[in-house]
């Protein structure tokens, strides 16, 4: 049988090499490269990846014995450049937290705290002839998920609006990332522009109102999987302050009742009518204006309870498309008229 320092002598071209996944959801692919060394009765399986990123197990199939070894670096030198792995518990060997999980001729070991983003040679070989293989792994970027779309107001960019969405992985360790908008890349960022657990898009054109956009985050460029798709539709803007307020009290088409009238207010569908009294005080809805049948109405005829008692009205316009409610026509505004001094027509 061949000692363990002329099996180092044949077996130059066998090297591990493993990467460990830079984060959950990455995957550990290892390849076999040949020929692998001549004159080796046992078989070092192909690592793979457990209990997350920088954990890997390798199996060691031997009906020989014991005694195996490894070193950060490719095979061959001399056997003092070699650690022996351990025959039970764990060990902290080359800088790697190394666990005996499982087995006696067969065994696995564990190898933890590998470092991630980068290839890691290693050569593993046992004294009783062992096949060792060049193995590289990879790494496969972490698809991220996405959740939660959202507006956010930020007068810092075009339009005062921008969208925002959670992710994760969180913190990947990627090197960048892609903002997708309707299968357009729109943006693309550092990983230092992932907050904690969201991101936003500073946008360079504002939100268009009934606009659908479809989002996407896609981590390292195309050559990894983009997230799921989140769909948000924009809505219009809440209705503005009617202006023009105004009431005229007993005409004569309209002997005993209130006639209040203003200027179409932009993005409204229809009008809320409340009365006040003088001194704006026990407001009092009045009624409503407009609606599906008449969304340009701009009057609205109100009967006071009393004559001869001054009253304030106030109108506030409503978006039967976004279900928002504008500002409204206050006395600290020009919207309101002034109080209405009601008469009984004689």
């Amino acid at each position: 049988m061949k000692s363990f320092k002329s099996i180092l002598l044949t077996i130059l071209v066998a090297v591990v090499s493993v990467v460990a996944a830079p984060a959950a959801n990455a995957t550990l692919s290892v390849s076999i490269q040949s020929p692998t060394a001549d004159g080796f009765n046992g078989s070092i399986g192909t690592p793979y990846e457990v209990a997350g990123a920088g954990t890997a197990d390798v199996l060691f199939s031997n009906m020989a014995g014991t005694n195996y070894y490894f070193k950060r670096d490719f095979c061959g030198g001399a056997i003092e450049t070699y650690s022996q792995l351990p025959d039970s518990g764990s060990a902290w060997i080359n800088g790697l937290y190394v666990t005996l999980v499982q087995g006696t001729y067969s065994r696995i070991y564990r190898f933890a705290s590998i470092p991630t983003g980068s290839a890691q040679p290693f050569c593993f070989v046992s004294n009783d002839g062992y096949q060792s293989s060049y193995l590289t792994s990879t790494v496969s970027t972490p698809q991220p998920t996405i959740s939660n779309l959202r507006i956010v107001a930020d007068g810092a960019v075009a339009g005062g609006q921008k969208l925002c969405v959670d992710y994760s992985p969180q913190n990947p360790a990627i090197s960048s990332f892609n903002w997708i908008e309707n299968n357009i890349i729109k943006a693309t960022g550092s990983p230092s522009e992932l907050w904690s657990t969201y991101v936003c898009w500073n946008r360079t054109s504002a939100l268009v109102a009934g606009q659908t956009y479809n989002v996407q985050l896609r981590y390292n460029g195309s050559s990894s999987l983009n997230s799921n798709t989140l769909s948000i539709t924009v809505p219009p803007p809440a209705p503005a302050m009617p202006t023009n307020v105004t009431a005229t009290q007993n005409s004569p088409t309209y002997p005993g009742q209130v006639m209040v009238s203003w200027s179409a207010a932009a993005n409204a569908t229809s009008y809320e009518v409340f009365r006040y009294n003088a001194d704006w005080t026990n407001p009092t809805f009045a009624g409503w204006a407009g609606g599906s049948s008449m969304v340009n109405q701009t009057w609205f005829l109100d009967t006071p309870p009393a004559a001869g008692v001054p009253y304030n009205y106030q109108v506030i316009g409503y978006s039967n498309v976004t279900y928002l409610v504008g500002p409204a026509g206050t006395a600290s505004t020009t919207g309101i008229a002034a109080p209405l001094a009601l008469t009984t027509p004689a």
